[in-house]
């Protein structure tokens, strides 16, 4: 009877250790692998589609060894990666698999589970946590708080401000109320294969660019502008109460190999009354 409690307890003892011994970033069968995250910090916090690259090493005293670690993405927003390469030991006892590739497009948190899985099909999983810390698409305008809300036709405001893309843009899009075709800005173009801004001169009824400036800040794609507005009631002089201003963004993820699914717009637009 003394034996039979002695052994109860050294079972307990041993379930107790085992389940402790697992972090919450980690999910382990009975007897399933040892497995490590190296080469990375505890959490990652990137800007969106940064690249990452850390290793998951794995071990087993089990006489089946190792069969495979694998990436498992639970979430349809992490970028397809590049296949890691598992190393086998001359035992089939340990193994590592080499992880590079990419930090979600959208801002939050999220994690990269990879399993490891014995012959015998015991597995243990383990978490790498990746923050992104910055939205992929910004669109701002500087004076936007500022901006006349009535003016007289003929009347002219103006308005600055920045486009950022983590991704290239397909086209950075201008148009007003006044009925003239619509200026796109920015452009790619399917001859050179690059996004470029419109040389041409942006002078309309309605409006023109005063200046316009197309490059790279700390990772993303950058597009500065300045544009004047002329109050117009409209083609022939339509009879319109309001005159209305609208920038449409759109990034370019086709031509993106890092991550080419959802594809992201942004739209900004004033209104102001006439006179």
């Amino acid at each position: 009877m003394k034996s039979l409690r002695n052994y109860s307890i050294l079972l307990l003892s041993i379930v107790v250790v085992f389940f402790s011994s697992c972090s919450k970033d980690q999910e382990n069968d009975f007897f399933g692998p040892n497995v490590r995250i190296k080469n990375a910090p505890k959490e990652f916090k990137v800007k969106p589609l940064s690249v990452l690259e850390f290793d998951v090493e794995a071990s087993t005293i089990s006489d089946f060894g190792l069969s495979s670690i694998n990436f498992e993405p639970n979430s349809n927003e992490i970028p397809n990666q590049n296949k890691g390469r598992y190393k086998n030991s001359i035992f089939g006892s340990f193994g590592t698999y080499k992880f590079k590739g990419y930090a979600p497009l959208k801002k939050g948190s999220y994690d990269y589970k990879f399993v490891a899985y014995t012959i015998d099909h015991q597995k243990t999983t383990v978490k790498q946590k990746v923050t992104v810390t910055k939205e992929p698409l910004i669109l701002t305008i500087e004076n936007d708080k500022n901006l006349p809300t009535e003016l007289k036709e003929k009347g002219t405001y103006k308005i600055k401000g920045t486009i950022e893309s983590v991704r290239s843009f397909e086209y950075i899009r201008l148009s007003t109320s006044a009925f003239e075709n619509p200026t796109d800005l920015v452009k790619y173009d399917q001859k050179s294969r690059r996004t470029s801004k419109n040389t041409s001169i942006y002078k309309h009824t309605s409006y023109k660019v005063l200046t316009h400036d197309l490059g790279m800040s700390d990772g993303y794609h950058k597009y500065a502008f300045e544009v004047e507005f002329t109050v117009t009631k409209g083609r022939a002089g339509k009879d319109l109460k309001e005159f209305k201003v609208a920038l449409n963004v759109k990034d370019d993820a086709y031509h993106d190999k890092r991550y080419r699914e959802n594809s992201l717009k942004k739209e900004w637009s004033h209104t102001l009354k006439i006179k």
